[in-house]
C-alpha cells in the first residue's frame, strides 16, 4: 500500500526494487493501492487498473428492464499498449443512454442485422454506446495521450478501442464536453437531419412532435420553430409540458397521459391538420397522427419506444388515409444523415452562440447509475438528453492549450449571415475538421484555416487555431497574425451591443503577436488599434515600440 510519503516516494522505491530484482533475480513485486497497481518488470514500471463495466445477465426479452437484469463486472486493464498494436485506451467521461439499446439486449430483434450499431449484445459482454473519452495510451499514430475523442465507448470506466471502431478526435468549440453526446452528437444530428432532410419542411407548416421533451424531440421542436413552423409537442407530465411552452418555444403542448382520445386531442390542437409528424413513440400516437394528417403529409419515424417493451402496441395506421392523402412515412437512422453533418454542426453552433437553442440535459453520475438511468427512459423519468457522467476532464484549457474555452460570462456573437445559410467556407472547415487526419501539419495549412475562420466571422476559433499552432511549435508569420487581430478589431464596432472582447482573447492575440518573427506595419497597426479600444496605456507602449522597430511611420 502507499505510505504517508505519497505516490512519488513509492514510485522511486519501486524503481529501486526493480533494479535490485533485475540484478539479484528476485521475484518481481506488485504494489497495489485500491484499484490501481504498479506491476514491476526489469525495464519498466507498468500501471494497471481494475476496470469496472456494466453487462446484462441474460437477454432482456420480457417487458421493461429491471435493476436485477444488470451486473457490474471487473477486469484488470494495463494502461499501456503493446508494441505494434494500434489499440487506443481511453478513460470514459460521458456515455449516452438510448432506448434503442433495449433491442440489442434481446435474444432476437429484426434490427440486429440492419446495421452494425444495432448488433446484439450477449450476456457478459461490454455494452457499447456513443460517448466522450480521453486517451490514456495509444498505439495509433493519429491519437496521442490526453486527446479528447468521441465515438463508441463502453458502459464502463475505461474502453479499449480496437482498429475499426468508430471514434474520432473533436474540437469542443468552447462548449461543455457533454454537448458532444447530445446536441452536437447523434441526438442533434438525428433531430436536424430528420427534420430538414426527411420531413422537407416549408415555412408556416404545422408540425407535431411526440416525446417532445426527450433528447431528440426537444431539438426537433426548436429547429422547427427557428425555421418558421407552427409546433405542438406532447410529453408525459405537467412539468414537461410547461418546459416545452415556457422555455423551448413550442406554440402549444399537452400531456398525453391526460388525454383518453388521442385522435380527438390532435384534432383540437391541429384544426387545420398536421403537415409533419416527427414520431418517437409509435403505437396509438402514430395512428392518431395519420388520421389528422393533411394531404402530402410527411411522417419521420425516428423511434417506436412504446413497442420496445410491449410488442402488442404495434401501430396500425389507417392505410386508406396513407394512400388517399399520399402520406409519406419514412424511417431513418442517424447514420443516413452524415451528408448534412457539416451543415448541422455549423448551424447548431451558430444557434447555440446566439442563444436561440436551449440545451436540455439529464445527467446521472457514477458507474452504478447506468441501470437506473437506462430503466428511467422507459418510465418517462428523463427530460432532455440522458447520459451518465463517469469522470471529469481534469486538464482544463488555458491560453496556451490547443483549444481555448469561452468564459462563463461570454455573450454569444451574432454573425451577419442567416443561421440556415452559413458561409461555404465555414462548411468546408467543419468538414475538414471532422474528416481530415491530424497530420501532416504545416504553417501553410494553419494560415489557411485561420484565414477561413476569419472570413467566416469567427475570430475566437481563429485565435484557438493560432494557439494550437504554437503548441505544435510552428512559428507564426505576418500571414498568421494580421488576419486574426484585424478580424477581432473589425468585429467590435459591428457587434458591440451583443459582444465584447474578453481579456483572454486579447492575451491570446498578444501571445501570437509576441511569437511573430517579423513584425511590420501590417502587423503592428491592428494590434495597436485593438488595444486602443480597451487598453490605451498598452497601446501607447506598442506604438512607441513599433516606431523603434519599423523603418517608416505608416501606423495609423
Amino acid at each position: 500500500m502507499y505510505n504517508e510519503a505519497g505516490p512519488e516516494f513509492e514510485t522511486k522505491r519501486v524503481r529501486n526494487m526493480i533494479s535490485e530484482a533485475g540484478m539479484k533475480k528476485k521475484p518481481i513485486p506488485v504494489f497495489q493501492c485500491d484499484r490501481v497497481s504498479f506491476a514491476c518488470t526489469k525495464r519498466q514500471l507498468k500501471m494497471e487498473v481494475t476496470n469496472r463495466y456494466i453487462t446484462i445477465k441474460s437477454p432482456l426479452d420480457d417487458g421493461e428492464p429491471k435493476e436485477s437484469d444488470f451486473e457490474v463486472k471487473t477486469s484488470p486493464l494495463a494502461l499501456s499498449v503493446s508494441p505494434g498494436s494500434s489499440d487506443v485506451i481511453v478513460k470514459n467521461f460521458y456515455v449516452s443512454i438510448d432506448p434503442y439499446q433495449l433491442n440489442r439486449m434481446k435474444s432476437f430483434s429484426s434490427s440486429h442485422k440492419a446495421i452494425s450499431y444495432a448488433a446484439a449484445i450477449a450476456p457478459g459482454d461490454e455494452i457499447d454506446a456513443y460517448g466522450v473519452a480521453k486517451v490514456v495510451a495509444s498505439g495509433n499514430p493519429e491519437f496521442e495521450k490526453d486527446d479528447l475523442v468521441v465515438g463508441l465507448i463502453s458502459w464502463g470506466e475505461y474502453t479499449v478501442l480496437k482498429e475499426g471502431t468508430m471514434f474520432r478526435k473533436f474540437d469542443p468549440l468552447g462548449f461543455p464536453l457533454s454537448y458532444q453526446v447530445g446536441i452536437l452528437g447523434f441526438s442533434g444530428l438525428t433531430a436536424y437531419g430528420g427534420f430538414f432532410e426527411v420531413c422537407k419542411p416549408k415555412k408556416g407548416e404545422r408540425v407535431f412532435v411526440s416525446a417532445a421533451s426527450g433528447s431528440v424531440g426537444n431539438l426537433v421542436g426548436q429547429y422547427a420553430k427557428l425555421f418558421g413552423c407552427y409546433v405542438v409537442g406532447c410529453a408525459g407530465s405537467k412539468e414537461k409540458v410547461a418546459l416545452l411552452k415556457a422555455k423551448l418555444g413550442f406554440d402549444d403542448a399537452f400531456n398525453y397521459k391526460e388525454e383518453p382520445d388521442l385522435k380527438s386531442t390532435l384534432k383540437k390542437y391541429f384544426p387545420d391538420g398536421i403537415d409533419i409528424y416527427f414520431d418517437n413513440v409509435g403505437s396509438e400516437m402514430l395512428e392518431a397522427a395519420v388520421e389528422n394528417m393533411n394531404t402530402f403529409g410527411r411522417v419521420a419515424v425516428c423511434g417506436v419506444i412504446s413497442e420496445y417493451i410491449d410488442a402488442r402496441k404495434r401501430a396500425a395506421p389507417n392505410m386508406l388515409d396513407v394512400v388517399y392523402k399520399r402520406i409519406k412515412i419514412q424511417g431513418f437512422l442517424a447514420a443516413d444523415l452524415m451528408n448534412v453533418y457539416s451543415d448541422f454542426i455549423s448551424t447548431t453552433v451558430d444557434h447555440l452562440r446566439t442563444g436561440n437553442l436551449h440545451v436540455v440535459e439529464d445527467i446521472s453520475s457514477g458507474l452504478e447509475s447506468f441501470p437506473s438511468a437506462f430503466i428511467g427512459l422507459f418510465r418517462g423519468h428523463n427530460t432532455g438528453k440522458k447520459m451518465v457522467k463517469l469522470a471529469d476532464d481534469s486538464s482544463k484549457s488555458t491560453l496556451t492549450s490547443s483549444h481555448a474555452v469561452y468564459p462563463k460570462t461570454h455573450t454569444p456573437l451574432r454573425r451577419s449571415y442567416p443561421p440556415q445559410q452559413p458561409p461555404k467556407m465555414l462548411l468546408l472547415l467543419r468538414l475538414l475538421n471532422f474528416r481530415a487526419p491530424p497530420s501532416p501539419r504545416n504553417i501553410f495549412i494553419y494560415n489557411t484555416m485561420i484565414r477561413g475562420y476569419v472570413q467566416s466571422h469567427l475570430p475566437i476559433p481563429a485565435i484557438s487555431c493560432c494557439l494550437d499552432m504554437l503548441n505544435y511549435e510552428f512559428v507564426p508569420n505576418n500571414y498568421t497574425f494580421s488576419p486574426v487581430d484585424q478580424s477581432v478589431h473589425d468585429s467590435r464596432p459591428k457587434f458591440e451591443a451583443q459582444w465584447s472582447i474578453s481579456s483572454w482573447s486579447c492575451r491570446s492575440i498578444r501571445v501570437v503577436f509576441d511569437k511573430s518573427p517579423k513584425r511590420d506595419v501590417v502587423v503592428w497597426t491592428p494590434m495597436i488599434d485593438g488595444l486602443r479600444t480597451g487598453d490605451v496605456e498598452n497601446a501607447q507602449r506598442c506604438l512607441t515600440k513599433c516606431l523603434r522597430e519599423t523603418p517608416y511611420r505608416g501606423v495609423r
